[in-house]
């Protein structure tokens, strides 16, 4: 039975759409000014550095202007989104709420929401004194009365909070992704500029990043840090991987730090659809490994904040493996998206493997050759392999990151 216009309203009022909306406008408004600003710049003779910083000043609006538009656009799409609601079956729902109440959880409401052909159980509920599930076990008891494998969303709280709350519960995808990461720190550094993060967006995608800060140290980790807090923050949001990117790129470019310029390695693997989709910023090729084949993906970018603009794009060394098929990735692009099957591996690294490797070719044979059970396992034997290539000797700090698509795991 669906929602009438009453509960339909409680859910998503119409005043939260129109606020939302008015906050678009205002997104707008405010980007409209830079390009007002942009119309008033000085001109007439100006000597070079007077001409540099108006450039410098020039594209940085720019910048914001074409950010503040997106986000309004985004705003807009989000007030206007078509959701479909209706409620599982009555039966259910009762058998559902006896069963959570042995167990300490009283379930107040539950609805089933379908939204861009993706579908979500929502549930209000909360905890008792005596509660001992938590909310990844109410996600196996969903998937067995439903018949849908549920995993419980990343903003859940892992226990049921005491008081009602809405916890939603997500559609598992039709493969995992393990990942196995191993990391070495610049030999006479405390810390390593490198970082990574690896986190499920939804119960249908998973996020793999790294990145590395220029030079090495605490400073290095700070830049690299927070590249990867922003754009979690923005992908937490509910941006696409490219409007995340690109976001965290205009803030480095805003601050003009061209001193200190972090390279991002991102991927966003879809679940569903088992495929792999990367945005590179200044990081290394990375590499996906078949039955018979390893394709690379070339990074054709730039570091995070370095404006592309009126650059030329670098010729990189010609490189040749009898195994190898070379595959662009470049930042203006949307199209590096690749189809993975099962038992497809990734392989991620920072230049300080490269460097201490010594030669891409070798590092790509022994990736080639190894059989990958467990990721972690693979990061650490590459990671070995690499520090006895240099004699043992971090000269630069190391990040390799091992990724492998099987198929879900069926609950028993």
């Amino acid at each position: 039975m669906g929602l009438n216009k009453q509960e339909e309203a409680k859910l998503l009022p119409a005043y939260g759409r129109k606020r939302i909306l008015l906050l678009a406008d205002a997104y707008r408004e405010l980007s409209y000014s830079f390009r007002i600003m942009e119309e008033e710049s000085p001109t007439g003779v100006m000597d070079r550095r007077e001409l540099v910083f108006q450039k410098a000043l020039r594209d940085n609006r720019k910048i914001m202007e074409q950010r503040l538009q997106e986000m309004a656009t985004y705003m807009e799409e989000l007030a206007e989104e078509s959701l479909s609601y209706s409620e599982p079956n009555a039966r259910k729902v009762r058998i559902l709420k006896n069963g959570l109440a042995k167990h300490g959880i009283l379930l107040k409401e539950i609805y089933l929401i379908r939204r861009k052909g993706a579908m979500q159980f929502v549930l209000t509920m909360r905890g008792q004194r005596n509660a001992d599930y938590t909310t990844d076990d109410i996600a196996e008891v969903l998937t067995e009365m439903f018949g849908f494998p549920l995993v419980s969303a990343k903003e859940n709280l892992f226990f049921v909070a005491y008081e009602y709350d809405t916890y939603i519960y997500e559609c598992k995808g039709r493969f995992e992704f393990q990942t196995g990461i191993a990391s070495a720190t610049k030999e006479n550094e405390a810390v390593s500029g490198d970082n990574y993060l690896v986190y499920s967006v939804s119960g249908t995608k998973k996020v793999c990043m790294i990145s590395d800060g220029a030079g090495s140290g605490e400073e290095a980790c700070r830049d690299s840090e927070r590249v990867l807090e922003l754009a979690e923050k923005y992908m937490d949001t509910g941006f696409a991987m490219t409007e995340v990117t690109d976001m965290v790129n205009s803030l480095f470019v805003a601050h003009g730090r061209e001193q200190n310029m972090p390279t991002l390695d991102a991927c966003i693997v879809d679940l569903a659809e088992g495929t792999i989709f990367f945005r590179k910023y200044g990081a290394c090729d990375s590499f996906i490994r078949r039955k018979e084949s390893i394709e690379r993906i070339k990074n054709t970018g730039y570091p995070l904040g370095f404006s592309v603009r009126e650059a030329k794009e670098e010729k990189g060394e010609d490189f040749s493996f009898e195994l190898l098929n070379d595959m662009g990735c470049n930042n203006d692009k949307e199209e590096c998206v690749y189809e993975l099957n099962e038992n497809d591996c990734l392989l991620m690294v920072t230049d300080g493997v490269l460097e201490c490797f010594g030669d891409e070719k070798s590092l790509l044979k022994t990736f080639a050759s190894m059989e990958i059970k467990d990721p972690e396992e693979a990061a650490n034997y590459l990671m070995q392999c690499t520090i006895r290539r240099c004699g043992g000797h971090i000269r630069d700090d190391m990040t390799i990151m091992v990724g492998k698509l099987s198929s879900a795991k069926a609950r028993t």
